[in-house]
């Protein structure tokens, strides 16, 4: 991301430096639609994301005219009714950056598996969702021990495993380390908030500097 103060974000705000104007229309173009685009890829971040992209460069949603806040909202409005008759999902979530790309879009995801929204439901497969996150977060603390090991083992210990971590020897035996119906503790703060001393301190320390 570029600074904010820059030339180089002047002139992504102002579209002469925007790579969607520079292009043309943006990567990934799935539909195009009446205000914008719609564009996704098969490397997205997560099954069923997609991304509606206005057509025209504008960075903040009160640049638009009435008439194309009301076309741009009517495209959102459209694709969100179709991904979720597509997909059935539990919800759908919406969310407007552009601190990289400074051309108004919306960013769309599923949540679909979240174990709160099958709790009531479904507790058997929502125990399975959280099992599998606490044992996937020991699995996470165990590859991090050579590096990191009071942590990592403050980590283990509140979800009450070894804190001496072995390695598992299959990917059945890392999902199943950590039994069900064990209590998880609240661990401790793991990392401290650098304070400007400690900053200021190891700056001068490591700045390669003689004093």
């Amino acid at each position: 991301m570029s600074s904010w103060n820059s030339a180089e974000w002047s002139a992504l705000c102002s579209g002469a430096a925007c790579p969607i104007c520079l292009h043309g229309k943006p990567d990934g173009i799935v539909v195009e639609l009446v205000s914008s685009y719609l564009t996704s890829s098969s490397n997205a971040p997560m099954r069923g994301y997609c991304c509606v992209v206005l057509r025209r460069h504008a960075v903040e949603m009160h640049e638009l005219s009435d008439d194309e806040a009301i076309g741009f909202t009517r495209d959102i409005q459209r694709v969100s009714r179709v991904i979720q008759e597509l997909t059935k999902a539990v919800k759908l979530n919406y969310e407007i950056h552009g601190n990289t790309i400074p051309h108004l879009h919306m960013h769309i995801y599923l949540v679909a598996g979240a174990p709160w929204s099958h709790a009531a439901t479904e507790p058997d497969r929502a125990a399975v969702v959280v099992r599998t996150g606490v044992n996937l977060l020991a699995l996470a603390a165990t590859v991090a021990w050579p590096f990191i090991p009071a942590t990592a083992e403050r980590v283990l210990e509140a979800l009450g495993s070894n804190a001496k971590p072995s390695w598992p020897t299959s990917a059945a035996e890392a999902l199943t380390q950590i039994e069900g119906r064990r209590k998880v503790d609240v661990p401790p703060i793991l990392f401290d908030k650098l304070s400007t001393e400690w900053v200021e301190s190891n700056r001068a320390k490591f700045s390669g500097v003689e004093s």
